[in-house]
């Protein structure tokens, strides 16, 4: 949640490349880096304080804001559900 939370505000997230993370951290709105690479870890977060990697606020949160809104998760939950009554055969 925290990732999440923190691309509505529009900041970048650097995280590791496992779990839910890389459903939504992608190359437009974070960096993923393998799991106990402190390396990749400190040169990410060298690259965005020194600006070598830009990302676009704006985008960010306008982006993760479409994908989880209340709107957007209602919409996704009532096509799974006409999906699986579609899907289901009685009789």
């Amino acid at each position: 949640m925290v990732a999440a939370e923190a691309m509505i505000c529009g900041t970048p997230v650097i995280a590791t490349n496992e779990g839910g993370l890389p459903d939504f951290v992608t190359q437009d709105v974070g960096i993923l880096v393998n799991t106990e690479d402190s390396n990749a870890l400190a040169e990410s977060v060298k690259n965005i304080i020194n600006e070598k990697t830009i990302f676009d606020s704006n985008y960010i949160s306008k982006k993760i804001q479409n994908k989880y809104s209340q709107d957007s998760l209602i919409d996704e939950f009532i096509d799974i559900y006409n999906n699986g009554i579609k899907n289901t055969h009685i009789g």
